[in-house]
């Protein structure tokens, strides 16, 4: 996992691989004898990740109404955009999906799942707050992975000097629990 999300799956060779996890190259070869076998693991271990991140976020946030809302959208925002192994390599699995169809099957049903298990998420969210979800929950759970996957990248992409636009991001964060909930 953590050569797919620091080399990305072209430059995560079985050599890294073994080097990586301490296995040999042979040990590997026995449970993954191609690299594209190692698709259902990552892509468990990101979607489990992210599941997770969620529900710390979501479960831990405090406040009342959209207050509660915005709070838990900016915990899972800076979950997400964290250093961790799984949280960066979601946007690789993401991106190399789009390309490949074996990946894009296995990527397919677990995003589904993730969807589902952040709107109920987000409804039980709303529920504690006061709040009504106005959307699907299914598709309320796309709109704030899709939202908070995109900002968490560009927070990856700012560098240090440079920090995100974190007053924007809230701002955005805002706007989207408003279209998402009402009272």
């Amino acid at each position: 996992m953590t050569a797919v999300a620091t080399r990305g799956f072209e430059g995560a060779t079985i050599d890294v691989i073994a080097r990586e996890s301490g296995m040999s190259r042979g040990a590997v070869s026995v449970y993954f004898p191609a690299k594209e076998e190692l698709w259902p693991v990552v892509v468990d271990r990101a979607c489990r990740a992210l599941e997770e991140d969620v529900a710390r976020a979501f479960e831990q946030s405090a406040g009342v109404g959209m207050n509660r809302v915005r709070a838990a959208l900016t915990a899972l925002l800076a979950a997400r955009a964290g250093d961790g192994v799984e949280q960066s390599c979601w946007p690789e699995l993401v991106r190399r999906a789009a390309r490949e169809s074996a990946l894009r099957e296995r990527l397919g049903p677990a995003l589904v799942r993730v969807e589902a298990v952040l709107g109920a998420q987000a409804h039980a969210l709303g529920e504690a707050a006061g709040l009504t979800l106005r959307l699907d929950p299914s598709q309320a759970g796309r709109v704030i992975l899709a939202v908070t996957s995109a900002l968490a990248e560009r927070a990856r992409l700012d560098s240090p000097a440079q920090p995100s636009d974190a007053k924007g991001d809230s701002a955005l964060l805002s706007q989207v629990a408003g279209s998402l909930f009402s009272v």
